[in-house]
């Protein structure tokens, strides 16, 4: 445990870590806002760190943030950001162009954050009123917020990296943000990603290091059903979201309908107007509610990931995993879950094969539990290797 920074002797404390995030917290249907209140929890149950929040957002998303926090005994403040404050931060000719740059090809909150100074402000407070130690920014957006460069705590940075697609404008606006990205791994004191892949491959001040996300387990859990069905659950807005929903129509479901017949797939986040054929054993459920979504965790026979960028942790998932439900899921999606030692991953380049695996689950119930029963215990495993791994990872970096 870190020494007292006051200098008592060889009297001990728990770390002081205060987090900090933009990501909104209010959001259970996201991914991203997911993932950020599972690091919150992550924290809050660590006992070697007593945890503080500050958060910025909408004046509208304060009350079920602060309702988050109050649900974990964690102490937080809310900073409203204001959103009509999209003109330059200065009057010289410079400010000008750094505005107008930012306004032809910026990157996502790059403009939310103008001339919001007083969160920032806010997070010195918070700093010097609770003698904090460590402050952790939660996804580089966050840090768009803060000064990184301290002298008086450590400071951490989740990272994760970004997806892209789109024209030229887009393609700019994601190198600037890489060149951002970079530039805030290398103040910080340390980086931590979610899955190997998004570790920066260049020089920083400490080894990045990898804190695998993971869920509580739902208090209903996966039973095998009669029938034979898998499903997918994801957004066809979501570019990711939709290249595996054409995988799954186009490639996949072919060759399952001539191993299985009977089996059906469904796909939750897609309209059937929305795929390009029509394929007999795919059911485009459209937008489900998080109950609908529940039930197909709880009675699918198999859900797919087949998401084929290898960036973060897919958090469907890892939803899955918290279930118990048996996921099959492509090798990108397994580089996020290493825990699970590649069980059940599938190659994109091969969807007769990834479609004879599925078919010899749903065709044998006893090699389905067995299959399903050897993630669990792999999960169980890794989350008991978990325990205090923020504080342990934080402990790494020398006090300030």
């Amino acid at each position: 445990m870190p020494l007292d920074r006051k200098g008592a002797g060889l009297h001990q404390r728990r770390m002081r870590v205060l987090y900090f995030t933009v990501t909104p917290l209010a959001d259970e249907g996201n991914g991203g806002s997911i993932c950020c209140r599972n690091h919150v929890r992550r924290l809050a149950e660590d006992g070697d760190i007593e945890l503080f929040a500050m958060v910025a957002g909408s004046f509208a998303a304060e009350s079920a943030t602060m309702q988050f926090f109050a649900s974990l005994g964690v102490t937080a403040y809310y900073q409203p950001y204001y959103v009509d404050r999209y003109y330059p931060e200065g009057k010289s000719l410079r400010a000008l162009a750094a505005f107008a740059w930012k306004m032809l090809f910026q990157f996502p909150w790059e403009t939310q954050r103008l001339n919001q100074q007083h969160v920032s402000d806010g997070v010195d407070w918070a700093i010097r009123a609770y003698n904090i130690d460590t402050i952790i920014i939660d996804y580089h957006p966050s840090a768009l917020f803060l000064k990184l460069l301290r002298s008086d705590v450590r400071t951490v940075l989740i990272a994760l990296g970004m997806s892209h697609h789109g024209w030229l404008s887009a393609k700019i606006s994601l190198f600037r943000a890489r060149l951002f990205e970079r530039r805030k791994n290398s103040e910080v004191d340390k980086v931590i990603v979610s899955g190997q892949p998004d570790a920066a491959r260049y020089p920083l001040r400490s080894t990045p290091v990898c804190i695998t996300p993971y869920l509580d387990r739902k208090p209903g859990k996966w039973s095998l059903q009669a029938g034979k069905g898998l499903f997918f659950v994801g957004n066809i807005a979501h570019y990711p979201n939709r290249m595996a929903i054409d995988w799954i129509a186009q490639k996949f479901a072919p060759h399952l309908l001539r191993l299985c017949p009977a089996t059906r797939i469904s796909i939750v986040g897609a309209r059937p107007d929305q795929l390009s054929s029509n394929v007999p054993n795919v059911d485009c459920l459209g937008p489900a509610d998080a109950e609908a979504v529940r039930g197909l965790f709880l009675s699918g026979n198999i859900m797919l990931c087949p998401v084929e960028n290898d960036y973060g942790v897919k958090f469907k998932a890892v939803e899955a995993l918290s279930y118990g439900t048996p996921l099959l899921a492509s090798r990108q999606t397994h580089l996020g879950l290493p825990q699970l030692e590649g069980h059940g991953a599938i190659n994109l380049e091969d969807p007769a094969a990834a479609a004879r695996m599925a078919a010899d689950l749903l065709e044998n119930p006893h090699v389905l539990f067995a299959f399903q029963a050897a993630q669990q215990i792999l999960q169980s495993r890794f989350i008991e290797s978990q325990k205090n791994i923020w504080s342990k990872t934080t402990a790494t970096i020398p006090p300030k």
